[in-house]
């Protein structure tokens, strides 16, 4: 008597479990699960193994499954020997919302969305305080900061600076509230950097065709963020990251990917006549 009749196994035959089971996730995102068996023999054979290759869709391995499931595909799998010759195999199946047999999924689909805030160093010369002061009273301290220019310790009573090469006074005379706190914090107190507020906005996505060619092109480009950010004066949003991860190389692999927004530092937006696209 052959092994198949004793196991009731055709020869590399796999037989699919009546445990199916697929659900989708918050970003569109479709996971499942099924246990199949065959006989022990017969599972290292071309045959199975070919079967059960991750990227195999499910209506390959499963071929009573409707041909809607088709998006589906195998992320991976495990076997496990039995008594009595028997060899469980167990499948995990990956795929997008796109195509899905779910009518109502396009609807209800929602991307993920996450604010992060940090603080962050910044150069003294991008403080607000800096930001508000005259051109006449920044050219001084800038010149200070280049090593271009001097201060002339003939005034006691006003910070004027000149130029080392002409002698010459370099703008006005730094004597306002803010310029004098923001000379004594770089030049007596020896601050170069400050700290600033950093806030980025992340959406997340997972589907099969991953982040456009479109979206990459924006990186590092002034864009307005989906999701409905918070929205604070005088600052505005660039596109500074963008990530993607799939299992494999398949055609039907369900990608999942982000972008990343970063806003412009207080009281100052990003320049648009940089940061547009031509």
């Amino acid at each position: 008597m052959s092994q198949s009749t004793l196991y009731g196994f055709a020869p590399n035959e796999l037989k699919p479990g009546p445990d199916f089971t697929a659900g989708v996730d918050a970003n569109g995102k479709w996971t499942g699960s099924q246990t199949f068996t065959c006989s022990k023999f017969d599972f290292g054979n071309t045959s199975i193994q070919a079967k059960i290759q991750v990227g195999t869709s499910a209506t390959t391995v499963y071929p009573q499954l409707p041909i809607e499931w088709d998006f589906l595909y195998i992320s991976s799998w495990r076997h496990e020997h039995q008594p009595g010759g028997i060899t469980k195999v167990f499948v995990d199946y990956t795929g997008s919302s796109e195509d899905s047999p779910d009518p109502r999924e396009p609807e209800e689909k929602e991307e993920s969305y996450s604010m992060a805030g940090s603080l962050t160093e910044l150069d003294m010369v991008g403080h607000p305080y800096f930001a508000d002061m005259s051109g006449s009273e920044k050219e001084p301290i800038i010149a200070l900061i280049k090593g271009t220019g001097r201060r002339d310790y003939a005034s006691p009573t006003n910070i004027i600076v000149t130029d080392n090469y002409t002698g010459e006074q370099i703008g006005f005379a730094i004597n306002t509230t803010k310029g004098l706190k923001l000379y004594d914090l770089i030049f007596n107190q020896g601050k170069t950097t400050y700290p600033a507020s950093q806030i980025e906005w992340t959406v997340q996505k997972s589907n099969k065709a991953g982040i456009s060619d479109e979206n990459l092109q924006l990186l590092g480009f002034i864009d307005d963020p989906e999701g409905n950010p918070p929205v604070f004066a005088d600052r505005n949003w660039m596109f500074t990251a963008a990530t993607q991860n799939r299992t494999n190389a398949n055609p039907k692999t369900t990608k999942t990917w982000s972008k990343t927004y970063t806003l412009s530092p207080p009281g100052e937006e990003w320049d648009p006549d940089l940061f547009t696209p031509l």
